[in-house]
């Protein structure tokens, strides 16, 4: 495209990321699955290709590996949005089965106040279950996912003017990140 000639290489490749964002929200049901047709090209420039699986929906009492539960974020109402765990897992394990797991990455949100407070300020408390975080990170590692990570938003001054620092969690975080297995 013309409009594309000035712009490099990644700056082109985000006006695609961004198209297929578009797309892919438009379409619920089909965004966790993974690829059926098409395999990720490991003998050139893909063999580096690596997933990205996000979870979307994290109840912060429930573990992924609850198979019978739905993980959705405790303050929103209406749950039937989100999959049951089931599905979730069945989405991870197709898409496992194209991409390789040793470059599979899970984005989770335990530590996100952001979600939990509704994207609203004054932030909410940050609710930490240690459990269920440590049974969502033995359910990635029997599937092979070695790489895990969080986002951790609304963690700031205002919040820990309001409740002190998430030490705890924190601590926790970083301590199952680093148990080995």
């Amino acid at each position: 495209m013309p409009k594309c000639k000035g712009l490099s290489d990644s700056e082109q490749a985000l006006i695609v990321e961004n198209r297929i964002g578009e797309r892919t929200a438009q379409d619920r049901s089909k965004r966790h699955r993974g690829p059926s047709l098409l395999r990720p090209d490991v003998g050139r420039a893909g063999a580096g290709q690596a997933r990205t699986w996000h979870i979307f929906g994290v109840r912060a009492d429930g573990s992924l590996g609850q198979c019978g539960c739905r993980k959705t974020f405790i303050p929103f109402s209406d749950s039937t949005q989100f999959p049951y765990n089931g599905k979730l897992l069945d989405s991870l394990d197709a898409n496992l089965s194209v991409f390789p797991r040793e470059t599979a990455q899970a984005l989770e949100y335990w530590l996100d106040v952001s979600n939990f407070s509704q994207h609203r300020r004054p932030p909410q408390k940050l609710p930490w279950h240690r459990e269920s975080f440590l049974n969502d990170l033995e359910t990635y590692a029997k599937r092979g996912i070695r790489h895990v990570t969080t986002f951790a938003c609304f963690i700031n001054a205002e919040y820990v003017k309001l409740y002190g620092p998430p030490d705890e969690a924190l601590k926790e975080y970083g301590a199952g990140l680093s148990r080995p297995g």
